[in-house]
């Protein structure tokens, strides 16, 4: 008996330790070890396992990665709050450091996500936050403004 329960625990973590298990990825994500995390799910195409790899792309400031992981999501699932979220945080990110004549276009994309993203769940908190933020910060041309921010 105490044969199959070790066995059992050199089994468990032989797995956890195996690239593509996505608990392994959770951890190392949360380890902001964020390299590890992509390595680990590099070969996995589920939704969970593909919205973490975008966030740690994210992490690591490859905006362009995670929009493009993100997008993934959002094709595979397009009714996922939380994919329109990280989506729309990638663009804004990409709409600060891309230079003044792309800024707008991933700008108006990231409203448009966060804008999906309160809108498939109300109840989303960090959305409704980021799409307030936007609201505040991005002027009228944009989709932004105050009266809109008031009234979400």
């Amino acid at each position: 008996m105490l044969k199959q329960i070790l066995l059992s625990a050199v089994l468990c973590s032989w797995a956890a330790a195996q690239p593509g298990n996505y608990a392994a990825a959770r951890q190392a994500y949360q380890s902001t070890q964020y390299e590890q995390a992509i390595q680990l799910l590099k070969d996995k195409k589920d939704t969970d396992s593909l919205l973490l790899m975008g966030q740690s792309w994210f992490m690591l400031g490859e905006f362009k990665k995670a929009g493009e992981v993100f997008e993934k999501v959002v094709s595979l699932e397009p009714n996922d709050s939380m994919a329109h979220l990280w989506l729309g945080r990638a663009y804004g990110r990409r709409a600060e450091t891309s230079s003044p004549f792309l800024a707008p276009r991933y700008a108006s994309k990231a409203r448009q996500q966060f804008e999906a993203a309160v809108q498939l769940d109300p109840r989303n908190i960090l959305a409704m936050n980021d799409l307030f933020e936007y609201y505040m910060e991005a002027p009228g041309f944009l989709g932004g403004g105050k009266d809109k921010a008031q009234a979400l």
